[in-house]
């Protein structure tokens, strides 16, 4: 509200008022009794439907202007309330999975006095298919120059896994001289849980929640803000370990959430 006449405006009142006032609130106001010329003043509103669909009201300030009352529309959409979810609304598979590591990187360096061609990079090896590399070699190599190459780690199975890999290379002019670098890792169990998505609109994402023993799952989640897809794989698990876990759906408001879902539960193997 901005008083744009000759002398200060008093204010009496700011009232919510219309079809539905009580859908909004007015927790607060820089207005004060008096408005001073040229100065601007601030209403703060906020809305809680009680229904869905649209929802009007009118602020109104009372004041000892001529042409007071002045009134400003406010609307809002009222959505449905969160259903809860039936237990059978989620469904796990008890089935975990083998995980692996961040990239390890390898260095290539020419120590020549000529420019190395090479002809490829890939891997060999009892599980050669476990790794993959990402490289900023190209085909050519400056005498002097080095270059990076980094090796994922994705085992097909847990326990002990293992690779070389293998530069092929043009090295000073001797056709098919190699490079080894010897690769090792550990395939460690996750467990992978998914979900129906939930029947009610306006759903922000889910809350995954679990525990060691069966109605013992967390109060915090596992995931720090919600999950907006329907799955969801949980690394931070021991082998040997039996997990128990539940699903929220959480609202539009960021808070509300439907009663979990059925209880389901994995044993992680050892490897």
């Amino acid at each position: 509200m901005t008083n744009g006449g000759t002398a200060a405006l008093t204010i009496n009142s700011i009232q919510i008022t219309g079809t539905n006032p009580g859908d909004f609130g007015m927790p607060g106001n820089t207005c004060g009794s008096s408005l001073a010329v040229n100065a601007s003043c601030t209403v703060n509103l906020t809305f809680t439907p009680t229904t869905a669909g649209s929802r009007t009201a009118t602020l109104t300030f009372t004041d000892n202007a001529t042409n007071s009352p002045q009134t400003v529309s406010v609307t809002g959409t009222g959505t449905a309330p969160l259903a809860g979810l039936s237990p059978t609304s989620f469904t796990f598979p008890n089935q975990p999975a083998a995980t692996g590591s961040s990239p390890e990187s390898f260095t290539l360096s020419n120590t020549g006095t000529a420019t190395l061609t090479i002809a490829s990079i890939g891997f060999t090896g009892t599980n050669s298919g476990d790794f993959s590399q990402n490289t900023t070699c190209g085909t050519t190599l400056a005498a002097g120059a080095t270059c990076t190459i980094a090796v994922s780690f994705t085992p097909a199975a847990a326990g002990s896994r293992s690779g070389t890999l293998v530069v092929t290379a043009n090295n000073n002019n001797v056709v098919g001289s190699t490079q080894l670098g010897t690769l090792t890792g550990t395939g460690l169990h996750d467990v992978i849980l998914s979900w129906a998505a939930s029947p009610t609109s306006g759903i922000l994402g889910y809350a995954i929640y679990r525990g060691t023993t069966a109605g013992g799952e967390s109060t915090t989640p596992l995931n720090s803000a919600p999950d907006c897809t329907t799955n969801y794989v949980d690394k931070n698990v021991t082998p040997g370990t039996k997990y128990y876990y539940l699903v929220t759906a959480i609202s539009s408001d960021g808070t509300t959430q439907t009663s979990p879902t059925n209880e389901a539960f994995a044993t992680v193997p050892s490897p």
